[in-house]
């Protein structure tokens, strides 16, 4: 009888040893942090954003969850300071800002930092199309945007000016065209400007010389114009000599270029419409300006057109 009593003790003493409710599992022990970002891992300077992302891993180099991880950055700002990593060990922050920076990421004692980086979201080059530059001479600039390498649609310049020395000058289609009024070398300036305000330069220097006293016979181009109806103009211009490119100003604040291949052109024409006049007759003074192919100066030559009220 006592035999039979102590089986049943038994079997539950068992039981109890084998599902121990009270036993503790040690958690896992962060002992290292790293950082890295998405690609490309810079800002633009005209304003931009980087996904950092920092991954926790326990010395045996598992990820670890749950961990609170907090972020910091020298300059700009951060979409949160405190993070915890998710199921994969990983806490990501979002960086704002337009120039280079530290991002530090801190979990359970252990530290991590990189460096993100800053560039402009297009650089600007102008060169001349003729060298040396003759004085009082209209001379054609070709003005070259470059986008920022790896960097996926970064913003344009919404508009392009030039500066000849102390001299603004017309533009239209990447060109734009110098007189200069001193011999010497002088600065041109381009300068870019994206649709929220941000701009950049890009300069260069050209020689200015007198006119040269023994020249090959000068290069001429003559202008016609003709009205196509109402307010629109068509603006034809025909070089003696094979021209690199023939631009027009239309004294109305606008202009246009044609640029011709390396075998040059003899011939260019433009339609442009005027703003419409009102109570009084309007008169403009048109520009043509041609460079030659061969390093000749360029050469100029100008009509009038006149608008009458409808």
């Amino acid at each position: 009888m006592r035999q039979l009593c102590l089986l049943p003790l038994l079997v539950v003493l068992v039981g109890c040893d084998d599902a121990d409710p009270l036993e503790v599992r040690p958690s896992p022990i962060a002992t290292h942090v790293a950082l890295t970002a998405s690609a490309p891992a810079v800002l633009l300077r005209s304003g931009g954003t980087v996904t950092v992302r920092a991954t926790v891993t326990d010395p045996n180099g598992t990820r670890v969850a749950n961990t609170p991880v907090e972020f910091s950055a020298d300059t700009g700002s951060l979409s949160a300071q405190l993070v915890t990593t998710d199921a994969l060990g990983v806490a990501a922050v979002v960086l704002s800002g337009h120039e280079a920076t530290t991002v530090r990421a801190s979990a359970a004692g252990q530290n991590a930092s990189m460096t993100i980086g800053a560039v402009n979201p297009f650089t600007l080059a102008v060169v001349s199309e003729s060298t040396p530059v003759t004085l009082n001479q209209p001379a054609a600039m070709r003005v070259t945007v470059t986008p920022a390498t790896g960097v996926i649609n970064p913003p344009m310049p919404q508009s392009l000016s030039l500066t000849c020395a102390d001299r603004t000058a017309p533009m239209s289609g990447g060109v734009g065209y110098c007189t200069f009024g001193s011999t010497g070398t002088a600065l041109v300036t381009v300068t870019g400007t994206t649709a929220d305000g941000w701009a950049t330069t890009g300069q260069t220097s050209v020689q200015v010389v007198a006119a040269r006293t023994t020249e090959p016979p000068a290069a001429t181009v003559s202008l016609s114009t003709v009205q196509v109806s109402g307010t629109e103009w068509g603006i034809r211009a025909t070089a003696s000599v094979p021209m690199r490119s023939i631009g027009f100003i239309f004294g109305d604040g606008a202009s246009a270029s044609r640029v011709f291949d390396a075998a040059g052109g003899t011939f260019a024409a433009e339609s442009h419409i005027y703003p419409a006049a009102v109570g009084t007759a309007k008169t403009y003074t048109v520009q043509v300006i041609g460079t030659p192919l061969d390093g000749r100066p360029a050469v100029t030559q100008t009509t009038t057109i006149t608008i009458t009220p409808p």
